[in-house]
């Protein structure tokens, strides 16, 4: 099983000086989703690092960010990106 670092929104958060409301935006858009016109809206592509745990029955789940994960994507992002305009 691969190392695992889960931190929760708020801690990670803290510790990258990476605004909450940002992470909630790329978490809410990680996953893929049906439109009310029926069309099927891609995720970000941040749904490997997202973990959303039922701790209590009935209650939303507590989400986790897979750091290494996390981090990992937004290197893969950045270099397609340069990839994209020749560098």
């Amino acid at each position: 099983m691969p190392d695992r670092h889960l931190l929760r929104v708020k801690e990670f958060s803290r510790k990258h000086d990476w605004p909450e409301g940002s992470l909630r935006y790329l978490i809410y858009n990680a996953f893929p989703r049906k439109l009310s016109d029926g069309s099927i809206q891609p995720g970000n592509g941040f749904a490997p690092a997202i973990r959303k745990v039922h701790m209590t029955p009935g209650k939303r789940p507590t989400v986790f960010i897979d750091e290494p994960k996390f981090f990992e994507i937004v290197d893969e992002d950045h270099a397609r990106q340069l990839e994209a305009i020749g560098l």
